[in-house]
């Protein structure tokens, strides 16, 4: 879970670096945060998610209207049944 303020400060003022944003946002969804969050950080969430520059969680999490986000194992099942 997010502890510190000044993350999310960094983050929205544009001052947090690639990297460390890529952090902050892996960690977002690992805890389920993100989806709880202002619309906007589930946006940037599902787009590094679909771009693969962050991975699903490893726990079951939950979107706020209680729909299941798939977890790091579903997305490996889904991708060996497509190939």
């Amino acid at each position: 879970m997010v502890n510190d303020a000044d993350d999310i400060i960094a983050y929205e003022t544009g001052r947090m670096p690639e990297k460390k944003m890529l952090k902050f946002f892996q960690k977002l969804v690992d805890s389920g945060l993100v989806w709880k969050m202002q619309g906007s950080y589930g946006k940037t969430a599902h787009d590094l998610l679909q771009r693969g520059l962050i991975k699903f969680p490893v726990k079951r999490t939950y979107d706020y209207y209680g729909t299941p986000v798939p977890t790091r194992a579903e997305m490996k099942k889904k991708i060996k049944k497509v190939m």
